[in-house]
Parts: C-alpha cells; sequence; structure tokens
C-alpha cells in the first residue's frame, strides 16, 4: 500500500516563530483532505477534513483582534 501524499500549503513556523505550537496545513491531491497538525505537540494529534470543508473554514473565518 503506497502511503498518502501530502503537499505542505501552510507552515505556521514562518508567521508565527519563536512561539511553540506553530501549525503546519498539508493537502493531499489524491484523496482530496487536508489534515493540520502541531509538530511540535504530537499528542495532540491532528485534525483531518475534506477540501470543502477546509475551504469553508477559510472563508467564513473571522480576524480575532488582539
Amino acid at each position: 500500500m503506497k502511503k498518502e501524499k501530502f503537499i505542505k500549503i501552510y507552515d505556521g513556523n514562518d508567521y508565527c516563530a519563536p512561539f511553540p505550537g506553530c501549525p503546519i496545513v498539508e493537502y493531499s491531491p489524491k484523496e482530496k483532505i487536508v489534515k493540520i497538525s502541531d509538530p511540535k505537540r504530537p499528542e495532540n494529534g491532528k485534525f483531518v477534513m475534506s477540501v470543502k470543508e477546509y475551504n469553508l473554514l477559510i472563508k467564513n473565518a473571522k480576524t480575532i483582534e488582539k
């Protein structure tokens, strides 16, 4: 069985470093799924959703004021 290939579409380390727990978002074109994970906290697991769910999340998310 071939392992599904994910493409990194967002690396939180590029934006939130030096803070720990920057998320990474990866996309599998073959499976049409998106995986959000925190490599520095693997015990927290990962969140997997469909591309449709991910796009709805991005489209409808609101900016949080500091």
